[in-house]
């Protein structure tokens, strides 16, 4: 193989990988804005506060869904991703609340049928998660 097969290949592969980098930079990026988001999304009692100018709309939205359903819970919103799969975040809706069982689970019953009606293009990165006090 000739020198300049070899640096021809060299820069080949180190423009392959300077676009890997770029690409996981942008992902960085959505992320850190993901999160940011989230972040605005401040705990309270009885309602979730909200700065709406960094709160995107589907969140908004599922955030008085939540609300609505769980009137005088605690409300949390994070952004969580599973470890095998960290470029799939998800945004989770954590609600400390009271009740009996049955309750709590209609009323998850009727979050997801409604978080499924309000956001159809995929509802699965929407997560609810009741905990019990």
């Amino acid at each position: 193989m000739t020198s300049d097969t070899s640096l021809s290949i060299e820069t080949s592969q180190l423009a392959q990988q300077e676009r890997r980098i770029a690409a996981l930079e942008r992902k960085v990026r959505q992320f850190e804005q993901q999160n940011q988001m989230l972040s605005s999304v401040i705990s309270g009692h009885p309602a979730v506060q909200r700065r709406s100018a960094l709160v995107d709309p589907q969140i908004t939205s599922v955030v008085q869904i939540t609300e609505s359903l769980f009137p005088e819970s605690r409300i949390e919103v994070e952004m969580e991703a599973d470890p095998s799969e960290p470029d799939h975040p998800f945004v989770v809706f954590k609600v400390s609340c009271g009740g009996e069982m049955d309750e709590l689970l209609s009323k998850e019953t009727k979050w997801s049928r409604r978080v499924r009606e309000a956001d159809s293009e995929d509802p699965g990165q929407l997560r609810l998660l009741i905990c019990p006090v």
